[in-house]
């Protein structure tokens, strides 16, 4: 058999492989991570905001709330991940988190977090009728998070992760028509994770991150404390894969107004991600979320794309390296280890069709 046939066989039996990557030419996985960094898809971000958009309001009362938790179960689902509902009840009412795992190699290391809320509100409705009347599209609030949390999903559910990773969209996160609402998905979340004994390295909380106020991507991280090692990684990411975001980390514990606050009660590393904020109020610049001119239109694929991927980046740094050992050197076990399969499944072809031809 020629040579060339040789490394035919190799290449296609190495598809055939479950969890194989093709090394590049320059067998770098930190290209590898380049190029996933490079893959984020703002085609399909945007599909996701339109989507959600779609129902009107995702109020957390409504029916079409729960026909949205059930929109992001199936795109979860899609990635291949495990996906549950964690349901409770609220002001009589079931209703639901919406939970992906992609478990990590290394069961003695912390998990790290991805979570959005998939709840939209109006601040003009007052009732029910209303809430059912009045549309509530949340594009930025938080359609805009969710998009990115089933996108980071779809990209690192076939990288090999010391690590596990959650994705998760949470309910009632608005306070709703009667006030019965706010942060209650993430505390329910948070309570569990707390009874579980489940410990964490990192969480991000992934809240109003399309709205571009300028002609830059901005955005902001914002912590409870200095030295929230998913932060400084997130940060150094831009840097390291050229983003064209805009970001920083400011330490406010008084920012409390979004998921991110249920983890830091139970004290759990948590940062919020958010479009640019106003330096007066620490609100964002983004008029029209909690309207009903909150729609895709007025938001930026690049910035939605550009914090993706630095969230990506991130988390990459930290899950995938081996203490002291740099970026790439679990993903390169894992490369070599398919390499190995590949080549003894080739030679045992050669070996076969050289038999059958004597």
């Amino acid at each position: 058999m020629s040579a060339g046939r040789t490394v035919a066989l190799a290449v296609a039996f190495s598809f055939l492989v479950p969890g194989f990557i093709p090394c590049s030419s320059s067998g770098s996985a930190e290209d590898d991570f380049v190029a996933l960094v490079e893959s984020v898809s703002a085609a399909d971000m945007m599909t996701t905001v339109e989507d959600l958009q779609a129902f009107g309001s995702r109020e957390f009362h409504l029916e079409s709330s729960r026909e949205a938790a059930e929109y992001v179960y199936g795109k979860l689902a899609e990635t291949g991940l495990a996906v549950e509902y964690q349901e409770f009840e609220l002001d009589g009412i079931n209703i639901s988190n919406v939970v992906a795992i992609k478990e990590g190699g290394d069961p003695d290391t912390g998990c790290f977090l991805f979570g959005a809320h998939y709840d939209s509100e109006n601040v003009l409705v007052d009732s029910l009728s209303e809430a059912e009347n009045i549309t509530a599209p949340g594009a930025d609030d938080d359609a805009s998070g969710v998009a990115a949390v089933i996108e980071l999903a779809r990209l690192l559910s076939d990288v090999a992760l010391r690590n596990t990773v959650k994705f998760v969209a949470f309910a009632a996160e608005e306070y709703g028509y009667d006030n019965s609402g706010g942060l209650k998905g993430s505390q329910h979340f948070v309570a569990s994770e707390v009874e579980g004994n489940v410990s964490y390295e990192g969480t991000a909380i992934l809240d109003m991150i399309g709205y571009r106020s300028g002609l830059e991507n901005r955005a902001v991280i914002v912590t409870e404390q200095s030295g929230d090692r998913m932060a400084e990684a997130t940060v150094e990411a831009v840097g390291k894969y050229a983003i064209d975001l805009d970001i920083v980390n400011i330490i406010e514990p008084r920012i409390s107004y979004s998921d991110h606050s249920s983890f830091w009660e139970a004290g759990y590393p948590s940062m919020l991600v958010i479009e640019e904020l106003s330096e007066e109020s620490n609100i964002p610049l983004n008029p029209y979320y909690h309207t009903s001119s909150d729609v895709a239109t007025s938001l930026s694929e690049g910035q939605m794309v550009a914090v993706t991927q630095a969230l990506l980046g991130g988390v990459l740094q930290l899950a995938v390296e081996e203490e002291g050992s740099g970026i790439s050197s679990y993903v390169a076990i894992a490369l070599a280890s398919s390499a190995c399969v590949a080549a003894v499944a080739a030679f045992m072809i050669i070996r076969r069709v050289r038999t059958e031809r004597r």
